[in-house]
């Protein structure tokens, strides 16, 4: 699919976002490219979130710590003219398990802080990565 040393996939998931005093879960749809070499690389990812018209786009350099774990920083923007804004932070993710039923399973996360054209300063994010296959 791709030249030496770079990969691609989509990714589609659920996102719990906080909106008018109640949780509500939204799919999301991921487009990556990522590129490794020696101990460690870089992904560009585009992600859609339909359901609040959001298009976010995103770079994360990252360091490889062995056993599939990395640690990086993220920095992303939405250009979009409801929900511009851009976020930056870092991230660690590739902890997996196997489980009986699920053949490998996948977690991560993210801190950092954000900031949308509605707000007048930064406000904190994080987020708990979960993937899987069957």
């Amino acid at each position: 699919m791709a030249a030496p040393g770079l990969t691609g996939e989509i990714l589609g998931g659920l996102e719990a976002r906080q909106q008018d005093q109640r949780t509500r879960l939204s799919p999301v749809i991921t487009t990556a490219l990522e590129t490794a070499g020696g101990r460690g690389g870089i992904a560009a990812l585009a992600m859609l979130r339909p359901a609040f018209g959001e298009v976010w786009l995103e770079a994360r350099p990252w360091l490889d710590l062995g056993n599939c774990w990395r640690l990086g920083v993220l920095a992303a923007a939405s250009p979009g003219p409801e929900e511009a804004g851009f976020r930056a932070g870092v991230f660690s993710s590739g902890y997996r398990m196997v489980l009986p039923v699920i053949r490998e399973l996948f977690l991560g996360g993210e801190v950092g802080l954000a900031a949308d054209r509605r707000s007048r300063g930064l406000s904190p994010f994080a987020g708990l990565n979960l993937g899987f296959h069957l």
